[in-house]
């Protein structure tokens, strides 16, 4: 049976940690979203409450990384590809896929842990800080 959630929640998200949002991983859901956070206290994390919200997720103007930590699995490539086409015109806007390296970031957590789950959602996009710094 799918997940069905009541009310209207395209485009919220739960934020559970992180001010500055120059840098956001936005996952799937809250339990990937606190396997992201738990290992990297400084990045801003939000959580939509599945696939087809994080598609509509509604992303700060002030974001210039987006990391989008969806599943590996269809509904997650179709959630990136919905965020893509939504933000593709959005200037100064690089949008990465952060893909886990199992199912998803909760099960890279639990399965790799913390200092995995740090080091490969760095690996995404601390080059492009460093870069920016530089120039």
């Amino acid at each position: 049976d799918p997940k069905m959630s009541l009310g209207n929640l395209y485009g919220a998200a739960c934020r559970l940690q992180g001010r500055d949002v120059t840098v956001l991983c936005a996952t799937e859901a809250v339990e990937d979203g606190a396997a992201v956070a738990m290992p990297l206290p400084d990045l801003a994390v939000w959580a939509a409450s599945s696939a087809g919200h994080l598609g509509e997720m509604d992303i700060p103007v002030c974001t210039r990384i987006l990391l989008v930590g969806a599943d590996n699995d269809d509904a997650g490539d179709k959630a990136f590809e919905r965020l893509v086409e939504r933000l593709q015109d959005r200037d100064g806007l690089v949008i990465i896929r952060a893909r886990p390296v199992l199912k998803d970031w909760n099960e890279d957590l639990l399965k790799l842990g913390p200092q995995a789950v740090a080091a490969r959602i760095r690996s995404f996009y601390q080059h492009l800080v460093q870069e920016r710094i530089a120039a």
